[in-house]
């Protein structure tokens, strides 16, 4: 994914939608393998949006993109179908491969906040579970 970084991070809408689907999958291979190329996606667009060479308008565009789609994954409402769990680990998976942008762009108040979303529904979704509230 390193070698495509630029196409990659213009082009961050599609694709991330392709792995958010891919690592909700109903198939256990797929969304599997869904996973470390989502990482390898997010790794790479950081990296782009921070030290890239694209034009820093079309960075900022990419990463009010990408920082939407981590809040939509935090802001759930359905919390008890089966994809649950696989849009938390997507969304703190997202959130910590794109702290470097999140902080450059919009500060540490802003990475918190997103974190704190994150963990917030984790909470929400554990207190729900059919074993109870968390500790």
């Amino acid at each position: 994914a390193h070698q495509f970084k630029e196409f990659l991070t213009e082009g961050c809408d599609g694709m991330y939608t392709d792995l958010q689907r891919l690592c909700m999958h109903r198939n256990d291979k797929v969304r599997k393998a869904a996973f470390p190329a989502s990482q390898a996606f997010f790794a790479a667009v950081s990296f782009e949006l921070v030290r890239g060479r694209r034009d820093p308008e079309a960075n900022k565009a990419t990463y009010r993109v990408l920082l939407q789609k981590v809040k939509e994954l935090a802001s759930l409402d359905a919390l008890q179908d089966h994809q649950t769990y696989y849009r938390m680990s997507l969304g703190i998976m997202a959130c910590g491969m794109l702290a470097p942008p999140i902080a450059k762009y919009s500060g540490d108040a802003e990475l918190l906040a997103v974190f704190h979303r994150l963990f917030a529904l984790c909470a929400r979704v554990r207190a729900q579970s059919p074993g109870g509230p968390a500790d």
